[in-house]
């Protein structure tokens, strides 16, 4: 890690210089636990090429079987929204209140409900890593 610290501190200085030092250790080693375990599960790093759609196409074999038919909802609105191209690093806030904004459109036109429309929000929403 290029991380170093005094062995036998000599004075202040040192010794604060070393909780410094151990305090970001600790933090890479936190970050990177997370990683492995994000990993193991199959979760995607947030700041990932991936594409929104294909992100979204694995998560139905991650979740409840009995969500499936939510998720491939979600889905089916992610591509008529126009974002099935966006990838996960460049997916924004911006982004989440255009596909908010198409679902509302949605249920405006009484080709959706209100109840859908705000859960295929909060799946896109709470699913995605790093939001």
């Amino acid at each position: 890690m290029g991380l170093y610290v005094y062995q036998k501190p000599k004075n202040g200085e040192q010794k604060a210089l070393n909780k410094e030092t151990l305090a970001a250790a600790e933090t890479i080693r936190s970050k990177r636990q997370v990683e492995l375990q994000a990993q193991a599960y199959g979760i995607v790093h947030p700041r990932s090429d991936v594409l929104l759609i294909d992100y979204l196409k694995a998560q139905p074999s991650l979740r409840k079987p009995q969500t499936t038919a939510q998720w491939n909802n979600v889905i089916n609105h992610v591509q008529h929204s126009g974002m099935e191209l966006i990838t996960l690093s460049d997916l924004g806030v911006a982004d989440c209140i255009r596909f908010r904004d198409y679902l509302s459109s949605l249920v405006n036109t009484k080709r959706l409900r209100q109840s859908t429309a705000g859960n295929s929000l909060d799946l896109v929403v709470r699913y995605l890593p790093g939001f």
